[in-house]
């Protein structure tokens, strides 16, 4: 059984999530790596304080067995961080409904499903927080060619503020970080 603090980062093989795990486990929290490639899930195999896991937040018995896997190991979670996400863009009147609906699905639905089934691990932690990812583009208008991109921030931010106003009364911290872009090439962990 893990004794120190652990936390849950989805989206965690890489960029910012594969940072925030590297930071977290460097300040002294065993980390669960989730993400759905598992090619690059393998950057944090043998990572010391990291656990990574195959999960996909499209699929709500990935994540009950992501659960599972992440209970039978600590009986509670400081934190989850949600960063699984996609980016599409182009023209919103043009875009196939596929499309779309994916993005919707991996960015707003993903996150839900995901706070939702482990939200039991976070109520036996009486300081325990969910940070969802959000972007800078929450607060913009929907630009040209970003409109599915924005919608679904849009949708994360108004999620966040709900979740918070819910969960507050249970001693649930929720926080939404609204990074900007970041360079597919920039290395952010060491």
């Amino acid at each position: 059984m893990i004794t120190k603090k652990s936390v849950l980062v989805t989206g965690g093989a890489g960029g910012m999530g594969l940072a925030t795990a590297f930071k977290l486990s460097q300040n002294g929290f065993h980390v669960f790596v989730a993400d759905n490639n598992a090619a690059m899930i393998k950057n944090v195999e043998l990572t010391d304080g990291i656990t990574p896991l195959l999960m996909d937040v499209t699929d709500r018995k990935s994540i009950e067995r992501a659960f599972n896997e992440i209970k039978s190991q600590t009986d509670s979670l400081a934190g989850v961080v949600n960063f699984a996400g996609i980016l599409r863009v182009g023209s919103i009147s043009e875009m196939p409904e596929e499309t779309l609906s994916l993005l919707l699905d991996i960015n707003v639905m993903g996150t839900y499903r995901v706070n939702q089934i482990f939200l039991p691990l976070l109520n036996r932690n009486i300081k325990g927080r969910i940070i969802n990812i959000s972007s800078e583009t929450n607060w913009q208008s929907g630009g040209p060619f970003n409109g599915a991109y924005a919608m679904s921030k849009h949708a994360i931010e108004a999620y966040s503020d709900s979740l918070r106003r819910e969960l507050m009364f249970l001693g649930i911290d929720v926080v939404k970080i609204q990074p900007g872009p970041v360079s597919a090439g920039e290395k952010l962990y060491h």
